[in-house]
């Protein structure tokens, strides 16, 4: 071996446990505050290699929990602008919408769209971008 090699080899390994021990020691330290704030954590599904669509959408929230009560949809204007909005079940409806006069968050007709499984599957397949809220009602985010 060439010189100073080894040496190096012994620094890379000693440091190289010494993070594996920090991160053992962290792990549970982790769990420590969890068990204390009263987190729980989502249940791990079972490991398979092959999952149904079904199962791959309902996989797929479980690494995004925030709020399921809305969810937003991309818009993007004739100038080019774009963001993101609420879904509101009124939304354009006469009588009840009365865009662009008012606002969507003074309108006392809106009524938000629940985030569902159909909504993260049309997601994943391309037919709507849509957008979450990462903190939940407790005010915790649940995202990976």
């Amino acid at each position: 071996m060439p010189e100073g090699i080894e040496e190096n080899l012994k620094e890379l390994l000693k440091k190289y446990q010494t993070l594996l021990a920090d991160h053992e020691r962290l792990k549970k330290e982790n769990e420590l505050l969890k068990a204390k704030l009263g987190i729980v954590e989502p249940a791990q599904p079972e490991k398979q290699s092959t999952y149904n669509p079904q199962e791959k959408i309902r996989l797929f929230m479980s690494l995004f929990q925030g709020r399921d009560d809305v969810y937003a949809k991309r818009w993007e204007n004739r100038e080019g602008r774009s963001g993101y909005s609420p879904v509101c079940l009124n939304e354009w409806k006469s009588g009840r919408c009365r865009k662009p006069a008012i606002k969507c968050s003074e309108c006392h007709h809106r009524l938000y769209d629940a985030l569902s499984e159909k909504v993260f599957e049309e997601h994943l397949r391309g037919t709507l971008l849509s957008g979450c809220t990462p903190c939940g009602k407790m005010k915790r985010a649940g995202f990976l």
